[in-house]
């Protein structure tokens, strides 16, 4: 499913994501080929993840986990 937003990262492991504000749903694509959509996740952690300094590590800690996925 497209998102409203693609957003391609600078990460040693996710390759991408793509985001649905209007439904709160985060697609993570990885270097590995894998995606993984992650549901009722907040606009403000979305704008986080593209801007840490690490988007992996930011994904471990805010995103992996404490969100249910599809």
């Amino acid at each position: 499913m497209a998102r409203a937003l693609t957003i391609k990262l600078d990460s040693s492991c996710i390759n991408q994501v793509a985001y649905d504000p209007a439904a709160e749903l985060l697609d993570v694509t990885f270097h590995s080929g894998k995606t993984y959509t992650y549901c009722e996740v907040p606009t403000v952690v979305v704008s986080g993840l593209a801007r840490a300094r690490s988007a992996g590590r930011y994904f471990q800690r805010k995103i992996r986990g404490r969100y249910p996925t599809l």
